[in-house]
């Protein structure tokens, strides 16, 4: 069972709408595989059918249903240690890299003023 075009085309222009996903031809397969679980609640034959229901009646706390059997809501990655070290340590060692270049450029623009050698380099005494 495949569904319609006008079918995929209104499931896709909703999840976008209340989403910011797109689903690009080709995923029909995925928008009536995540679908034919809220299609059996309903008692009706197919995905078609439902989405011509939804058409039909508009019903808020349904449309947010299809919307949520689209989306993939996982947080796994928060929860995985390893990528969050990887970006804490790019993002810190960036820092530490930021520091490190603008105390050198302070630096060499304080010797260029003088005012570094006059600090760190004691007159000599006179002969």
């Amino acid at each position: 069972m495949t569904i319609s075009a006008d079918t995929f085309t209104f499931v896709a222009d909703l999840v976008r709408r209340r989403s910011a996903i797109e689903l690009i031809v080709g995923k029909e397969y995925l928008v009536e595989c995540r679908l034919l679980p809220l299609v059996r609640l309903a008692g009706l034959d197919g995905v078609d059918e439902y989405v011509d229901t939804l058409r039909k009646v508009g019903h808020s706390a349904e449309l947010d249903r299809v919307v949520e059997a689209l989306t993939t809501n996982e947080t796994y990655w928060f929860r995985d240690v390893t990528p969050f070290q990887i970006l804490t340590g790019h993002v810190t060692g960036m820092k530490r890299r930021e520091q490190v270049f603008r105390n050198r450029n302070a630096l060499r623009e304080r010797r260029r003023s003088g005012a570094v050698h006059a600090k760190t380099c004691p007159r000599a005494p006179a002969r």
